[in-house]
C-alpha cells in the first residue's frame, strides 16, 4: 500500500497495512485512519505499541529519535484518553514528540499535571515546561525565559547535542501573542538562522499542517509572507542549489551561480532583522 491509497482504503486493507509494512510512518497514517474509521482501540494499542519501542534496549536509535516521537505526536493529536499515561510515562525519555502529542491533546486536567512537574532540573521539568509553553500557559513564561538564558546548561541535562532546546524555545516564545516578557526574549535572542528556519518550514506548511505550526504562527504575527512572495524568494529560502531550479519552475532561472542564491537570501532575512530586531 502506499501512502495516497490510505484515505480510500477498507479497514481490512489497513489493519493488513499496520501489521506487514516496514515503513513506520505508513504504518503511523494507516492506524490514524483506522482510528477515524472507528478502530479506534486497535489504532491506540499500536501506536502506543510503536511509542513504546524505545524502553527496549535493542532498539536502534533511529526509531527512538524519529519512529518513537513521531507516534507520540499522533496519539496527541487523536485525544484518546487512553493515550494519556503512556504519554506522561514517555516525557522524560522522548521529550519533544510527547511534549508535542500532551499539548494537542485537549484535555484540560493534562496542564494541571504538567504544572506540578515542572519543579526541579530533570529531563521531565525541562519537557513539562515545553509542554506548557506548546500550550500558550502564561504561567510557565518565566520558567520559559530561563531556559532559554540557560540553553547550554539544560541542553546537557536533556542530552541534546543538536542544541534543539533552544530553537524549540525560539518557536515557543515567539508564538506567545500579548505576552511582553515572553515576546522581549524573543527579540534579544532570535538570529537570522532562527528566522530562515521559520520562513523554510513555513512554505512547507502545506506539507506539515499539524507538526510545523509554530512557525506558522510567527510568520503570521509578524507577517513575514509579505517578504517571501516572489517565486525568486521561496526558492532561495528552501534550496541552494541552481539545479533544483529545473524542478521547481519552468521559466529561466534567474540565478547564475549558488552565490546568488545566498546573497537572495540573506537580503531577505537582513530585512526582516532591520525592521523587527534594531
Amino acid at each position: 500500500m502506499e501512502f495516497e491509497d490510505i484515505d480510500k482504503a477498507s479497514a481490512w486493507r489497513l489493519i493488513l497495512a499496520v501489521k506487514t509494512t516496514n515503513v513506520p510512518a505508513l504504518a503511523r497514517k494507516a492506524a490514524v485512519r483506522l482510528y477515524q474509521l472507528g478502530k479506534k482501540k486497535y489504532a491506540i494499542d499500536f501506536l502506543i505499541k510503536q511509542m513504546d519501542q524505545y524502553k527496549f534496549p535493542t532498539t536502534h536509535r533511529n526509531i527512538i529519535s524519529e519512529t518513537c516521537p513521531e507516534a507520540a505526536k499522533e496519539l496527541g493529536r487523536l485525544g484518546d484518553q487512553l493515550a494519556i499515561e503512556p504519554l506522561f510515562e514517555a516525557l522524560g525519555e522522548l521529550g519533544y514528540g510527547p511534549a508535542i502529542g500532551l499539548a494537542q491533546h485537549g484535555d484540560p486536567e493534562i496542564e494541571k499535571r504538567l504544572v506540578k512537574l515542572t519543579e526541579g532540573e530533570s529531563k521531565v521539568a525541562v519537557f513539562a515546561a515545553l509542554c506548557l509553553g506548546y500550550m500558550k500557559n502564561e504561567l510557565i513564561v518565566p520558567r520559559l525565559i530561563h531556559l532559554m538564558l540557560q540553553h547550554n546548561k539544560y541542553e546537557r541535562v536533556i542530552l541534546d547535542r543538536i542544541s534543539r532546546l533552544r530553537g524549540e524555545l525560539i518557536l515557543i516564545l515567539g508564538a506567545y501573542k500579548n505576552n511582553v516578557p515572553a515576546e522581549h526574549c524573543f527579540r534579544n535572542n532570535v538570529n537570522k538562522a532562527d528566522i530562515d528556519w521559520i520562513l523554510n518550514w513555513y512554505l512547507y506548511q502545506d506539507q506539515y499542517p499539524s507538526q510545523r505550526w509554530l512557525e506558522w504562527e510567527i510568520v503570521n504575527k509578524y507577517q513575514w509572507q509579505e517578504y517571501v512572495k516572489s517565486a525568486n524568494d521561496k526558492f532561495v529560502l528552501r534550496h541552494i542549489n541552481i539545479e533544483r531550479w529545473k524542478e521547481y519552475s519552468d521559466v529561466p532561472c534567474p540565478f547564475t551561480s549558488e552565490n546568488d542564491i545566498t546573497d537572495h537570501r540573506e537580503q531577505i532575512l537582513d530585512f526582516i532583522i532591520d525592521k523587527y530586531f534594531r
